[in-house]
C-alpha cells in the first residue's frame, strides 16, 4: 500500500462532542423559531379577530387596567368591575333572560322566534334562559341542540296573588338574578340582558355589549372617585330611554335593560314599588311607572345605594312604523308590541318582515303565523 492508503478511512469520523452539541443547539433553534413563527400567525389572526369586535376590545381595555385595591375580606363581595382581571372565555360571560309567562304565553313560539334571533341576526354564543311557568317539557326541543338554554320553572311563592296579572308578570324581571344564582353551572356569567318575548334581535349584539360594558367601566370609576371608601360597585340597571321619556312619567323602557351580578338591590327596589304602589283600580300602573318612581326617589334621596342609567334608543333599539319594515330598516333590538303601533302595520307585513330577519326557510314561510306574534297579555286567571 502507498503512502495515501495509510491515510485512508473507510469510515467518516465520528462527530466530536462539540459539533454534536452545535448541531443540537441548530435544531433547537430552528425549532423555536418555527414555533414562534406559528404563534406569531396565530397571534395576528386573534388580533384581528380582536380589533373587529368592538366588545373583545372593550374587555381588553378592562382586563389591562390593573387592579388597584386589596384581596376583599368578605366572599360575596363583589370585585369592582374597573379592577377585576382578566377571567374566563368572552361567551361564558354573557347571558341574555327572557320572561313567558301565563297559558296563552306558552301556546305562541314567541321565546322560539327570540331565541332564534339571539342566535341567527344576533350572532349570540352566549347562554339563552326564560323564566317560565309553562310545563317542563315546553322547550324541551330548544334545549334538544343547544346545552346553553337554561329553563327556570317559576316556584309557586314568587307568584303575586293579589295583584293585576300584567303587574304580577312584570315582577318576575325584578327576579332574575334570584333565579339564576339557583344554578352553580352559571356562576361564570357576569352580564346580562333581559328582553321582552316579544323582542326580536336583529343584528350583532357585540356592539351594543360593548356600549353598555363602556357605560359601566365609566360609570363604576366615576363611583370609586367619588367614593373611594368603596369596596364593590354600586348596583346599576342600564335601560333605553323610552319614548319622550324626558317628558313622561315613564323614562326608563322596561321591555330590554342590562344589569350584571351586583345589580340585586336595584331590583328589590323595583320589586317593592311594583307591590306597594299597586292600585286595583289603576290598570295604568306598569313595571315602567314602578322603576320611574325607583329613579325620582334616588334622585331626591329617599333612597341609595342604586344607579338607573338610561341609554339613547336612536341607535340601537328599534320601534318601526310601516315605513321601517317596507325599508327593512333593523336596529340590535326590534320591538313591536301590542299597542297602536302595530295595529297600524298590517299583520301580513309584520309575518314577512320578521322572516327575512329570521332568514326562515320556505317551508317556515309558509307557516308564517307562527314566527308572528304580538305581545301576549295574560287574562286575570291565565297565571298558574
Amino acid at each position: 500500500m502507498g503512502a495515501s492508503d495509510a491515510s485512508f478511512t473507510p469510515y467518516p469520523p465520528y462527530p466530536s462532542p462539540d459539533t454534536q452539541l452545535r448541531r443540537q443547539r441548530l435544531i433547537l433553534r430552528a425549532f423555536v423559531a418555527v414555533l414562534f413563527v406559528a404563534f406569531e400567525l396565530w397571534r395576528r389572526r386573534h388580533d384581528t379577530y380582536r380589533q373587529l369586535n368592538p366588545l373583545m376590545k372593550v374587555l381588553d381595555a378592562e382586563n389591562n387596567t390593573a387592579m388597584e385595591s386589596a384581596h376583599l375580606s368578605q366572599a360575596d363581595m363583589v370585585e369592582p368591575i374597573h379592577r377585576r382581571p382578566p377571567s374566563i372565555a368572552l361567551d361564558d360571560k354573557r347571558m341574555i333572560l327572557t320572561v313567558s309567562l301565563g297559558k296563552e304565553a306558552a301556546k305562541r313560539p314567541l321565546v322560539e322566534r327570540a331565541y332564534r334571533s339571539a342566535r341567527g341576526p344576533g350572532q349570540f354564543k352566549g347562554y339563552f334562559g326564560v323564566v317560565t311557568d309553562a310545563p317542563e317539557n315546553r322547550y324541551a326541543k330548544l334545549q334538544e341542540n343547544d346545552d346553553r338554554i337554561y329553563i327556570f320553572q317559576v316556584k309557586e311563592e314568587d307568584v303575586l296573588k293579589d295583584i293585576h296579572p300584567k303587574l304580577a308578570v312584570q315582577y318576575f324581571k325584578t327576579l332574575l338574578l334570584k333565579y339564576v344564582s339557583e344554578v352553580p353551572e352559571l356562576d361564570s356569567v357576569e352580564y346580562f340582558n333581559y328582553i321582552d318575548f316579544d323582542i326580536v334581535i336583529g343584528e350583532n349584539i357585540d356592539g351594543f355589549d360593548a356600549m353598555i360594558l363602556e357605560k359601566r367601566i365609566q360609570a363604576q370609576k366615576e363611583y370609586f372617585a367619588a367614593h373611594p371608601e368603596a369596596t364593590k360597585d354600586i348596583p346599576t340597571i342600564y335601560f333605553f330611554e323610552e319614548i319622550d321619556g324626558a317628558t313622561k312619567k315613564e323614562p326608563f323602557h322596561a321591555g330590554q335593560f342590562s344589569f350584571d351580578r351586583n345589580s340585586e338591590h336595584c331590583f328589590r327596589l323595583w320589586g317593592k314599588e311594583i307591590i306597594e304602589c299597586f292600585l286595583p283600580h289603576k290598570y295604568t300602573l306598569s313595571d315602567q311607572i314602578a322603576i320611574a318612581r325607583v329613579g325620582r326617589a334616588l334622585d331626591a334621596g329617599n333612597v341609595t345605594g342604586c344607579k338607573l342609567v338610561t341609554t339613547p334608543r336612536d341607535r340601537y333599539i328599534l320601534f318601526p312604523f310601516m315605513k321601517e319594515i317596507e325599508s327593512r330598516v333593523t336596529k340590535t333590538f326590534i320591538h313591536i308590541t301590542n299597542t297602536f303601533r302595530a295595529a297600524m302595520i298590517p299583520e301580513q307585513a309584520q309575518v314577512e318582515y320578521f322572516a327575512d330577519i329570521l332568514n326562515l326557510t320556505a317551508e317556515e314561510r309558509a307557516s308564517g303565523e307562527s314566527f308572528y306574534a304580538k305581545r301576549v297579555q295574560p287574562l286575570a286567571d291565565d297565571l298558574t
